[in-house]
């Protein structure tokens, strides 16, 4: 037996099947498989505290999860000995020791997301799992001036789900871009930075986006929409499979040892999510 250490897991899953990260008395999660492989590499019972939770069906390329121990296994070790008894949909990518005792939920200072939109008339099978089919024709120039309201600090309250338990719906997003995939112009990816979000917030706002650029809805009345912050004025709440983590960014962690020693793009897990360049 060894001191304590404080270990910074990076974790990949893909979300089909599990009802979420967090650990609930019914169905597979996340968070059961991570804590059953880890108790089992490390031959006692561990928990998994984990930046962010989320909801059944998302995907995650890059979602800081940490773990104590006073086994003197090598990082190496701990990182295959895990992924030989994690189902294949869910891959720790790396491991760290880290200095001093952490919460990754209390040192996130910021996630990027982006929102897979398949905008043709007969979806890809591959993809019925992977991005949200929408058939109408869209039209994302009209979108620039709903997604330069939704910039900045606001309350974001007709974004979230309403059985969400935040205190409040204040955010703070930092870029709110959408594009054509550069290799596969059918796939829109709606993409969005900001220090945190509520619960359903980018789904939220996915599906009323896309409601703008159908022309259901006005892009010119999102700051109105915003102000309001009445969620029936809102638009659908888009699908959970089109929804990825892609990135969190995290403060206050010195790292002694990592493996593998050089960290990689995240999204070079699933190359159709594609580079994260806005």
């Amino acid at each position: 037996m060894g001191a304590q250490r404080n270990i910074l897991l990076r974790v990949a899953f893909q979300g089909t099947g599990f009802r979420g990260y967090q650990n609930q008395s019914e169905g597979p999660t996340i968070a059961g498989a991570l804590e059953k492989a880890g108790s089992g590499v490390l031959n006692h019972e561990v928990t998994m505290r984990a930046s962010s939770r989320t909801d059944a069906g998302v995907h995650a390329l890059d979602l800081p999860v940490g773990l104590q121990t006073n086994k003197d296994i090598p990082l190496r070790g701990l990182v295959l000995g895990m992924n030989a008894n994690l189902p294949d949909s869910i891959r720790v990518v790396s491991a760290e020791d880290v200095q001093s005792e952490f919460n990754p939920r209390h040192i996130s200072k910021g996630k990027v997301y982006r929102y897979l939109v398949q905008n043709k008339f007969v979806t890809s099978p591959l993809l019925s799992d992977k991005a949200w089919l929408v058939q109408s024709k869209l039209d994302l120039a009209n979108l620039k001036p709903a997604l330069s309201a939704l910039q900045g600090k606001h309350d974001f309250e007709c974004f979230r789900a309403r059985y969400c338990q935040a205190k409040h719906a204040v955010r703070t997003i930092s870029s709110a871009h959408v594009r054509h995939h550069p290799n596969y112009p059918d796939l829109l990816q709606f993409d969005f930075a900001g220090d945190a979000f509520v619960r359903h917030q980018i789904r939220i706002m996915v599906g009323t986006l896309v409601d703008m650029a159908r022309g259901y809805m006005n892009a010119n009345d999102m700051a109105d929409l915003i102000r309001g912050r009445d969620r029936s004025n809102a638009g659908q709440t888009a699908p959970a499979q089109g929804l990825y983590l892609v990135r969190v960014r995290l403060e206050g962690i010195t790292t002694t040892d990592r493996w593998p020693e050089e960290r990689q793009d995240p999204t070079a897990l699933f190359p159709l999510v594609g580079p994260w360049s806005s």
